[in-house]
């Protein structure tokens, strides 16, 4: 009978302990992305290609036809027919496409006063979570456009872009 005993007693321990409560699981612990700006800013550019969008840009060519559209082909009209000062700095941006994608925010062209910022980009198991605030702070005689361009480590994942704030002050 004692033997009877230990040997449920046995089995009973050798079932509890082989439970998957103590299995360790493969938990993707959602971090921050070290983001560089590469432009960031209010123009009144009223001729610019793009309108409000947001964009991911992982490869050279799609970065020459962002920089096409935003800088209008490298022309800037006001006045004098200047060259346009964005052209440099977005030319000149060093982007390693290997290893480092692009994020621009560009806000509607508008008679208003806005600024638009990328606040936090957070990567998590399934996908990228881009932060961007907008605030609205007034009507301007002057057409403006907001945006916000900048690069962060390499992302393979789906990308979305939320927004953090929508506040108007008049």
């Amino acid at each position: 009978m004692k033997k009877l005993i230990v040997l449920v007693w046995l089995f009973l321990v050798g079932v509890a302990c082989s439970s998957d409560d103590n299995k360790i699981e493969n938990y993707f612990e959602p971090r921050e992305l070290e983001m560089e700006t590469i432009l960031i800013g209010t123009d009144t550019d009223d001729l610019r290609l793009i309108r409000r969008e947001n964009r991911v840009i992982n490869d050279l060519h799609s970065w020459q036809v962002f920089v096409n559209e935003f800088t209008n082909g490298g022309l800037y009209v006001d006045n004098e027919m200047n060259y346009n000062p964005f052209v440099d700095v977005l030319e000149n941006a060093i982007i390693d496409f290997e290893t480092e994608t692009v994020l621009a925010v560009v806000d509607n062209i508008g008679g208003g006063n806005t600024t638009i910022d990328i606040v936090v980009v957070t990567e998590h198991d399934d996908q990228v979570v881009v932060n961007i605030d907008r605030l609205y702070y007034g009507i301007a005689t002057v057409i403006s456009q907001a945006y916000h361009i900048v690069k962060v480590p390499k992302i393979n994942k789906p990308t979305v872009f939320m927004e953090l704030f929508d506040i108007h002050f008049r």
